[in-house]
């Protein structure tokens, strides 16, 4: 990123992978070292598919990927535990190739660079920088914002502490992602969650996560409502913290459908692959 901030990311990734190369794409360019901790198998057993192979593959490829690592779940280990060993892979990573300041991130969340931009000009002094959220709903046109509360760490700051699923509760957020700190903002902007962009399989959202107990039950309802919903600004069905459905109103926005113009739909692969450039021309 600049001479005092070596940033190292960690993409954690089971599935929801549809959105990743253009994600990538964006964070790329500010990393100093990029990983890929992914799984065949989630940490409750479930077999997604195997394009996932593929996937690697070809982000690979395009090197946009330093380091791969395929993640094979701890039997004796509880959901949490799992992902956090997940995240703490990336770390050490990044440790390993002189990174100061990491993130954290899954599959199907993109970050611009205004967010970045803003921890550059603070010099990355702060322990951690935190997001909100803006979630996308079916179509990458249609948006709800998250609780303001509810934030997602960015960039921390690398110390000699590792991800152990204990939350401070200073803010309401994962507590798979965030390390003790003292020193924190909250930057202006949003992550773009791809979170009910499913294209591959809408069945792995809900039943491959930590949490995934209390989302099986909620299911078929969400399914339902997530099949009939076809209007932008009506109201979508969503789960909440994992633990319970709520209505939301959704919004649109063309910002990310304008990023996609790219971007093909390669359904061998199962990821939106950014055009070549004789393929733009035509």
């Amino acid at each position: 990123m600049n001479s005092m901030i070596k940033l190292g990311i960690s993409v954690n990734m089971f599935d929801g992978y549809e959105m990743l190369e253009m994600n990538l794409r964006f964070v790329k360019p500010f990393a100093t070292h990029l990983s890929i901790v992914y799984q065949e198998v989630s940490n409750n057993g479930l077999v997604f598919n195997d394009k996932i192979k593929d996937v690697i593959k070809h982000l690979k490829a395009e090197k946009l990927v330093d380091t791969l690592v395929l993640y094979k779940p701890d039997d004796g280990a509880s959901l949490q535990e799992n992902e956090c060993e997940k995240r703490n892979i990336g770390l050490r990573l990044a440790k390993e190739h002189g990174c100061t300041h990491f993130i954290t991130m899954d599959a199907d969340e993109l970050y611009l660079p205004n967010l970045f931009e803003q921890v550059i000009e603070d010099k990355g002094e702060k322990d951690v920088y935190f997001s909100r959220i803006r979630t996308y709903y079916k179509y990458p046109e249609v948006f709800y914002d998250e609780d303001p509360k509810f934030l997602v760490p960015f960039i921390t700051k690398i110390r000699d502490k590792e991800y152990n699923g204990s939350n401070p509760r200073k803010h309401l957020l994962d507590a798979t992602r965030i390390l003790p700190y003292e020193t924190s903002t909250i930057l202006k902007g949003v992550m773009h969650h791809f979170s009910y962009i499913r294209t591959l399989d809408f069945y792995s959202k809900f039943n491959s996560g930590t949490n995934y107990k209390n989302a099986q039950r909620y299911y078929n309802v969400l399914k339902e409502a997530y099949s009939n919903f076809s209007s932008i600004k009506s109201k979508a069905l969503v789960l909440k913290n994992w633990s319970h459905v709520e209505e939301v109103e959704t919004d649109y926005t063309s910002t990310i459908a304008k990023l996609l113009n790219e971007y093909d739909w390669d359904g061998a692969k199962g990821i939106y692959t950014k055009r070549s450039l004789r393929q733009s021309l035509r």
